[in-house]
């Protein structure tokens, strides 16, 4: 039995091979993990940015850029294939809202905008994506609510 990735009608677009995982489509990409490596596919079943683009990993295109790991840290492409923020990070997240999370060396997270300058600084040890333009962050013990302003707002903390 195989695996595909089918259209709206249901027809079979993609064939994926045993040992071959794919994600749904999002920005008119599919991301597909073989063997270690990732790469995208287009709503026409094929290669995106040229048969021999791969990356470490890899995440689903949102907001018009896609998270990849190259040489052990991560940066974003966006929907042309091109590098639009280079690989610096350490762990990084889908954009949201125009802001993403990503790590530095030490594990803390912080934001940064579609142009890849920081928004807040790494001072957090958990940082969920925005919605509505808020973001829910822990620093330290303590959970808040992050506006993409970087205005915080104290939710509660893990200290009884």
């Amino acid at each position: 039995s195989n695996t595909y990735i089918i259209n709206k009608a249901g027809d079979p677009q993609y064939t994926l091979d045993s040992g071959v995982s794919a994600s749904s489509f999002s920005e008119g990409f599919a991301l597909v993990q073989k063997g270690g490596r990732s790469y995208y596919i287009t709503k026409y079943a094929r290669r995106a940015f040229g048969s021999d683009t791969e990356f470490e990993d890899a995440l689903p295109f949102s907001g018009g850029y896609a998270a990849v790991k190259i040489d052990g840290l991560w940066g974003y492409i966006n929907t042309k294939g091109d590098m639009a923020i280079k690989p610096q990070f350490v762990g990084a997240a889908s954009f949201s809202n125009g802001m993403a999370a990503v790590q530095n060396e030490e594990g803390l997270w912080a934001y940064i905008n579609t142009g890849g300058s920081l928004k807040t600084d790494y001072v957090y040890a958990e940082a969920q994506p925005f919605n509505d333009g808020y973001a829910v962050v822990k620093r330290g013990s303590d959970w808040l609510m992050l506006s993409k302003s970087g205005e915080e707002v104290f939710l509660y903390s893990d200290l009884v």
